[in-house]
């Protein structure tokens, strides 16, 4: 376990309990602590200063871990401390087994307010929130339409359609699959990820870095609920023929914030802390397919007015994290069919991307999470798809289809990941911004689908635009794949005006063996193939002449 994260869970609970009537202490200021802003190594990994360093986010208090020494004097009360949040300076206590340490804990002068976050439900009904996604799944594979594979890297399986739908196989094919980065899978368990065949590439390569449980404060998170295994083969999945997920080179830390047998705001808190060990520990990106807006106890519920995006706590520590650097990809919600047919929060957050669900067709999906924001902006923010969707099963390593926003999220959360690896110097905001503008339906949003399904593609060449110093600046070859290739090889040129090209391939003895040619249109990456059925295996040079340069790069043939 990284150091880091260990510190993390050090402070942040001290006994596994099961007690029904939680506690969230508000704190007034975080004076007095050890920690200190010039020293952010004791609280932060490399990869968390670096991410900052390169936004040009400032470390501020909000870094800072909640004062030891008011997490002890709330432990003498004889409250049980469970989790602690730094960015909303809060402590969840159990005070079930300590009558008086409610009114004792209130009276502390460090402590600004307490409100109850999980009590047993007033009508002794349980909200389900999986229901819908676990009703629609459909185990029987030989209903299922496997694609035949096109793509000249993956065989996708039952995964084409969800991929090639966001043009998702295009940067696979470039090489871009996550590798680099890092996601924290938040969800309710992740049942025998351990032992899943559509894992075993990531076990392999130790891409499982670490995992850990804060709702019952352990490391095992692979014997809870299957809805978590479930997301996770969508982004991570390695099975060719079954099953590719969007970002298999991709490393995760995975999460448990969720109680799936109960709802509470507690919920919302664990979330939090959760989010926060992820940015503690370097991720770069929030995979979450979780959301609240009713608990077990109706009194706590949230309304739609609460869904502005600056009152839930879930919300605030969504935009919390996007502000430290990340990129959160949220879940809508499945609750389109429904009264309450709006998002459920943390999907309401500002500068997150929230996801909405279509089917294979592309058409809006019934049950997902319609917009906007209670405060009037676009929600959901792009929508990928989610009725239909392919999974890998926790149970048996079968492929089966099922329905739910929880199941698009993850769709675009690995793209998230490809998109991010290819153009490493963007900001976590510049690619939310290009994945909105990729969007099919960026210039008219709706409620239904946010600005659309993003083109992944699209968003990679805006990026770029925006990014690499060498736009404007002149032609350049921006990418060749693949490289080594079989038959075929695509090149990437940008041109900054409109000009005639020969692209052509020569062997070691300088013999022309391959030539294009054609016009180059300006200020946008110009993408064609040459193909190569014919040659041995071995070194070739790609020669590209235009008005402006010759330009060339080495190939091999394998």
């Amino acid at each position: 376990m990284p150091r880091f994260l260990l510190l993390i869970f050090i402070l942040l609970f001290t006994q596994t309990v099961n007690a029904q009537n939680r506690i969230a202490v508000l704190l007034n200021d975080k004076g007095g602590t050890p920690y200190t802003l010039s020293n952010p190594s004791a609280y932060l990994s490399q990869q968390a200063i670096a991410r900052r360093t390169q936004a040009s986010i400032a470390i501020d208090s909000t870094d800072l871990p909640v004062n030891p020494a008011y997490i002890n004097a709330i432990k003498n009360t004889g409250a049980v401390v469970l989790n602690t949040s730094k960015w909303l300076n809060e402590v969840t206590v159990d005070v079930s087994s300590a009558p008086n340490a409610l009114a004792a804990i209130n009276g502390l002068p460090f402590v600004k307010q307490t409100k109850v976050v999980g009590r047993p439900s007033t009508n002794g009904h349980h909200v389900n929130k999986y229901s819908f996604v676990m009703q629609n799944l459909s185990y029987k594979q030989h209903q299922l339409q496997k694609v035949a594979s096109t793509s000249s890297f993956y065989n996708y399986g039952y995964a084409q359609n969800q991929i090639k739908m966001i043009d998702g196989d295009k940067l696979h094919d470039m090489g871009y699959r996550g590798n680099g980065k890092i996601i924290a899978m938040l969800d309710a368990g992740f049942f025998n990820v351990d032992v899943m065949t559509a894992f075993d590439s990531l076990r392999a390569h130790n891409r499982i870095i670490d995992t850990y449980d804060f709702v019952d404060h352990q490391t095992n998170v692979y014997d809870d609920h299957s809805h978590g295994a479930m997301c996770f083969s969508i982004i991570g999945a390695n099975d060719p023929g079954n099953l590719i997920g969007t970002a298999p080179e991709a490393s995760f830390y995975l999460f448990r914030s969720e109680d799936a047998f109960t709802e509470n705001p507690i919920e919302e808190y664990n979330w939090a802390t959760a989010a926060e060990a992820a940015d503690s520990v370097g991720a770069d990106i929030i995979s979450s397919s979780l959301g609240y807006f009713t608990f077990d106890d109706s009194t706590l519920s949230h309304t739609y007015a609460d869904l502005d995006g600056r009152t839930t706590p879930i919300a605030i520590a969504a935009t919390m994290a996007s502000r430290k650097g990340m990129i959160v990809v949220n879940s809508a919600g499945n609750e389109g069919n429904n009264p309450w047919h709006y998002i459920i929060s943390p999907g309401d957050a500002d500068s997150i991307i929230t996801v909405g669900a279509v089917d294979s067709v592309e058409q809006y999906a019934f049950f997902s999470s319609t917009g906007p924001a209670a405060d009037g902006r676009v929600k959901p923010t792009v929508s990928a798809q989610g009725m239909g969707t392919y999974v890998s099963s926790p149970y048996d390593n079968s492929v089966f289809s099922g329905n739910g926003t929880s199941f698009s999220c993850p769709v675009i959360a690995g793209m998230v990941a490809c998109l991010w690896q290819s153009v490493p110097s963007a900001t976590n905001m510049q690619i939310i911004e290009a994945v909105k503008q990729s969007a099919s339906q960026y210039l008219n949003p709706d409620s239904l689908l946010g600005y659309g399904i993003p083109n992944f593609d699209s968003a990679r060449m805006m990026l770029l635009s925006v990014n690499n110093p060498n736009f404007g600046k002149g032609d350049f070859i921006e990418n060749i794949y693949p490289n080594p290739f079989s038959n075929t090889v695509n090149i990437n040129f940008y041109a900054d005006s409109n000009r005639k090209y020969s692209a052509e391939i020569f062997d070691i003895t300088g013999k022309l063996l391959a030539k294009k040619t054609g016009i180059f249109n300006p200020y946008i990456i110009n993408s064609f193939q040459l193909s190569t059925p014919t040659f041995a295996k071995g070194v070739y040079t790609l020669r590209i002449i235009t008005d402006k340069g010759v330009y060339k790069r080495k190939l091999i043939k394998q």
